[in-house]
C-alpha cells in the first residue's frame, strides 16, 4: 500500500483514495503550524513500518482543496479510515518531541488492535 506525499485537486480524489484501501491514514499539515515542523517526518518514519497493511498520506493544507465533510481541522490532523468509513480523527498529535511515540501508539491500535494511546496531557481539553 505504501507511503505518499500526495496532492489532490479536487474532494473526489481524496474520497477516491480512501475507498481504494482497507486501512488509510492521512496526516494534513501546515507550512505555518508549529506542531507540524518536521510532523510529516515522523509521520513517515512509522507508516514505513506498516507500508503492507496501510495506505499513508500527507496533505500540505496549502496544496489540498477543502474538503467539506471533515469539518473544520486545524494542523495537525490525521485521519484514520477503515473500509472507506472514518475510524479515527485525532485534532493534535502533540508536540514534537511526543509525536513519534503517539503515531506509533495509533498506527499500533489499528493495524495489531492494541491499546489506543492515551492522549498527551496537552491536548485534552
Amino acid at each position: 500500500m505504501g507511503l505518499a506525499n500526495t496532492v489532490i485537486d479536487h474532494p473526489d480524489e481524496y474520497w477516491s483514495l480512501v475507498n481504494q484501501h482497507p486501512l488509510v491514514f492521512v496526516l494534513f499539515v501546515s507550512e505555518y503550524c508549529e506542531a507540524c515542523l518536521g510532523a510529516n517526518k515522523r509521520f513517515e518514519n512509522i507508516a514505513a513500518n506498516h507500508t503492507e497493511s496501510v495506505k499513508s498520506m500527507v496533505l500540505d493544507t496549502r496544496q489540498t482543496p477543502k474538503i467539506e465533510a471533515l469539518g473544520d481541522i486545524g494542523t495537525p490532523t490525521l485521519m484514520v479510515y477503515q473500509n472507506g468509513k472514518e475510524a479515527g480523527k485525532f485534532l493534535g498529535i502533540g508536540f514534537p518531541e511526543d509525536q513519534e511515540e503517539y503515531l506509533a501508539g495509533i498506527f499500533a491500535h489499528f493495524v495489531n488492535g492494541a491499546p489506543l494511546p492515551e492522549l498527551p496531557a496537552y491536548l485534552l481539553l
